[in-house]
């Protein structure tokens, strides 16, 4: 008998992973209680397109929490957020200075 492995978790640029969090706070703090049900889905759609490489599975729940985040202003979003941060690649860039700056001294004579 031999092990299946685990799939390496996909993992999401974090420039995607912040869009998708914006464009759920942007959704949520525009929505309006009569929007109809194919309008929300449109909204959640639109708010998960930058995740698309996750798989089906993972975006199936994601489009119930999103249209809850969306529709519910009392909704907890911490754990959404904690969930982006969870997939989200770190940045290549960093702060270091590659080269650290030479130190000159001025010689008094």
């Amino acid at each position: 008998m031999t092990a299946t492995p685990n799939p390496a978790p996909v993992r999401i640029d974090r420039a995607h992973t912040d869009d998708a969090l914006y464009r759920v706070a942007i959704r949520a703090f525009l929505h309006d209680q009569g929007t109809t049900d194919a309008d929300i889905a449109v909204e959640v759609a639109w708010c998960l397109e930058p995740l698309t490489p996750l798989p089906a599975n993972e975006l199936d729940q994601l489009r119930r929490t999103v249209q809850l985040l969306i529709t519910d202003p009392t909704a907890n979003r911490r754990p959404f957020i904690r969930y982006l941060d969870s997939i989200s690649q770190p940045d290549d860039t960093t702060d270091e200075d590659p080269e650290p700056e030479e130190t000159h001294r001025s010689e008094q004579s």
